[in-house]
């Protein structure tokens, strides 16, 4: 079902490895020439396909990004893994899925709140 709505809504479902993690996201358009790019960042017990409806809202000359944090949705699930929001920022880091932070916007929700106040403080993507 929800694989449905991620391509009614026009998205790609991607994968992007990072040493022992593979990360699952999902993209719509193209950053080359976009009107604006976006992260979306879910909350806790979420994924990336509560970003769907959104991507309805928004012109398709947006390029979106919708990433499942790590324990979420299909990114790598270690039950033994430390999960606090700085490590979870630290490995989201290490995913060059945006050019570089003046270039892209934030949307948020829930613990992606958190994930993007500790991005903040460490000023880096």
């Amino acid at each position: 079902m929800a694989s449905l709505m991620i391509l009614k809504a026009s998205f790609t479902i991607k994968y992007v490895s990072v040493g022992d993690f593979r990360f699952s996201y999902i993209e719509r358009g193209k950053r080359q020439g976009a009107e604006n790019v976006i992260l979306m960042v879910h909350g806790f017990t979420g994924d990336k396909g509560v970003w769907c409806l959104m991507g309805n809202a928004l012109p398709k000359t947006f390029h979106l990004v919708a990433v499942d944090l790590p324990g979420h949705g299909y990114t790598t699930r270690k039950h033994h893994d430390d999960h606090s929001i700085p490590a979870q920022a630290a490995k989201l880091h290490q995913v060059k899925l945006t050019p570089s932070l003046r270039d892209f916007s934030l949307s948020k929700v829930s613990r992606g709140c958190e994930w993007s106040i500790k991005n903040s403080e460490s000023r880096q993507i």
